[in-house]
């Protein structure tokens, strides 16, 4: 009974990270694909830079409240099915959101709606730390904002960002297994969706954040 729970928190969770809001309102507000521009990432940065704040936005709010509906479905699919089991010690309705969390970042990031190409999984993350651990949560946001606020790159700040709150997670609750294991997943994602933004910044090359649109944007 544990197990079909998860695989359907994961499973519910993945189609949830399915709605990709980039993609969406590119498409009906621009009549384009924002794949088609810039990074050809279904992000929040890339929609700032090629559509404007308010699309981004959108796009960066509706990215967040999708991975806390995920996992408050998580939540409540695990509750309803093992009330009272632990797993992997602990507690069902926090398993079952952690389940959901890998769901909807995969969900996102590989979308079989749109042919597996979709967003870094950025906001999704932020939106699963305040859930799963609020205090490395809030020194997180600290820490990436001060990184994109001084060096003007949102994957230095998001990088920065996934590596203190993992830190944080691991050293103040290293007892909780799960939450640990679901810090190194989205660490690695992370890492591996930004893997040629660090071969960029490591070479000098990466672009700084600005908030005007970029003259190819679709009208």
């Amino acid at each position: 009974m544990v197990i079909a729970a998860c695989v359907l928190a994961l499973v519910c969770g993945y189609f949830i990270g399915n709605v990709e809001t980039a993609i969406i309102v590119s498409k009906t507000r621009y009549h384009d694909d924002i794949r088609n521009h810039g990074s050809g990432n279904a992000g929040t940065t890339n929609m700032l830079r090629i559509f404007g704040v308010k699309s981004a936005a959108v796009t960066f709010v509706c990215d967040f409240l999708k991975a806390v509906a995920a996992m408050i479905t998580g939540m409540l699919i695990l509750k309803l099915a093992a009330p009272n089991e632990s797993v992997l010690g602990a507690s069902p309705v926090s398993f079952g959101g952690y389940i959901s969390a890998v769901g909807v970042i995969l969900g996102h990031n590989f979308p079989i709606i749109f042919r597996y190409k979709g967003g870094k999984g950025v906001a999704c993350s932020l939106a699963i730390a305040w859930l799963a651990a609020p205090l490395p949560a809030l020194v997180t946001s600290i820490a990436a904002a001060a990184v994109i606020a001084i060096w003007r790159m949102v994957s230095l700040g998001a990088l920065v960002g996934i590596t203190v709150f993992t830190a944080l997670t691991i050293a103040l609750y290293n007892e909780n297994i799960p939450l640990v294991i679901l810090c190194a997943f989205m660490f690695i994602m992370i890492f591996i969706r930004h893997r040629k933004n660090i071969a960029r910044i490591i070479r000098g090359e990466e672009s700084k954040l600005s908030l005007k649109k970029k003259t190819d944007e679709a009208t």
